[in-house]
């Protein structure tokens, strides 16, 4: 135990860093915590005081180091266990980010949820625990467990706006855009300058086909943040499907470079480089998209429509189309099945080509576009003879 000076000391110098911290000087606050550490090293508070300062620059690892010493120190600590879950979600999320939604990313979601509970053990009534723990759900797929507990959080803080965000997400993934655009609307109403809020509300108005009040929730949306990749890609999505290409090229161009790792943006703006016949770019874009997430089922899809269309590579159009069938939604993509046929169709392979048709009307009985081009299929292979 440090002395009455001492622990004056460690007392300033957490005071320094913590106004570092709110500053976002984050090396700064994290010297200031070293120092008090020195002072005294089974300080919890200091521990995650530091462990937010790692959050800060991203570096998730040493975050976590630090929220475990915390909850050493002090087994009841509830933030530090909501602060190293959050450490945890993080981490599942970059994986994820980087194609790598394995085992030890679903790892890291387990440990996230773990110390929320592990929090909310300690204090059932913390609604920061309720919504992270519900974010995680979300991350998981576990859509019924995520919106019980965002519904926690917004009884326990009824001016909660990110979890009337999250639970507008909720009703988005499941289709009801009503009540999504309600927890959206909620959201803005607490939280006037939320940027993401926006956006998903921009989706939901898109989904709807309220095309002219989802482009105003983008604009508003990046004129909060500039810096909102997903805001500009999700603008450019909108501004394609009207045809108003340069306009979605400038979008999808302005995505890639403020977040190099998104690989939708890279996908998307591959599509328009496509449809301008730009194909050694569109390619470029492809490659880059699947560089960055090789489970990208719809980057293959659109790398081997490139090759197919574009180059007439019918070889490398295989391979693509057999991946994008090979990955989630992979047994249901009608389209992959029906262009693959039809690259066997050009390469003569023609008991494949009648296969893929066939699967692909089994999965989308009115496309029966899809059948003529098996007919031609039999018909070659009758007048070739293979």
């Amino acid at each position: 135990m440090p002395g009455f000076i001492s622990r004056m000391k460690v007392k300033s110098l957490t005071k320094k860093g913590r106004d570092c911290y709110k500053r976002q000087e984050y090396d700064k606050a994290i010297a200031y915590f070293d120092r008090a550490m020195e002072l005294d090293p089974d300080n919890a508070l200091t521990y995650h005081l530091r462990g937010l300062a790692y959050l800060g620059k991203e570096d998730y690892d040493l975050g976590v180091n630090d929220f475990d010493k915390a909850v050493r120190f002090n087994p009841n600590f509830v933030e530090a266990y909501c602060d190293r879950g959050l450490a945890y979600a993080h981490k599942g999320q970059l994986n994820r980010a980087l194609a790598k939604f394995n085992h030890a990313n679903e790892g890291w979601y387990a440990r996230s949820i773990k110390d929320y509970s592990r929090a909310l053990e300690l204090n059932p009534n913390f609604p920061i625990a309720y919504a992270g723990r519900g974010f995680v759900h979300r991350e998981l797929g576990h859509r019924a467990l995520a919106f019980a507990d965002f519904n926690q959080a917004i009884e326990l803080d009824p001016r909660d706006a990110v979890s009337y965000n999250n639970r507008g997400n909720i009703f988005y993934d499941i289709g009801k855009y009503d009540q999504a655009i309600a927890d959206y609307n909620m959201a803005i109403k607490l939280n006037p300058h939320d940027s993401a809020a926006y956006d998903n509300r921009g989706n939901a108005y898109d989904s709807q086909g309220h095309y002219d009040q989802a482009i105003a929730d983008y604009d508003m949306a990046i004129r909060l943040n500039p810096h909102n990749s997903t805001a500009y890609n999700n603008r450019g999505q909108l501004y394609a499907s009207l045809g108003q290409y340069e306009r979605s090229f400038a979008d999808f161009d302005m995505a890639t470079k403020l977040n190099p790792h998104n690989s939708v943006a890279y996908n998307n703006r591959g599509n328009i480089y496509d449809a301008m016949g730009d194909y050694v770019r569109a390619l470029r874009d492809y490659d880059k998209a699947i560089d960055l997430n090789s489970n990208y089922a719809e980057a293959y899809y659109n790398r081997g429509h490139t090759y197919l269309f574009g180059k007439h590579d019918y070889d490398r159009a295989v391979s693509d189309f057999n991946k994008a069938i090979e990955l989630p939604p992979g047994p249901s993509y009608a389209a992959a099945y029906y262009n693959r046929g039809l690259a066997y169709l050009h390469k003569e392979d023609f008991d494949k080509s009648i296969a893929d048709y066939g699967k692909s009307i089994e999965l989308d009985p009115s496309a029966t576009r899809f059948d003529n081009y098996g007919e031609i299929a039999r018909s070659k292979k009758v007048q070739i003879g293979k």
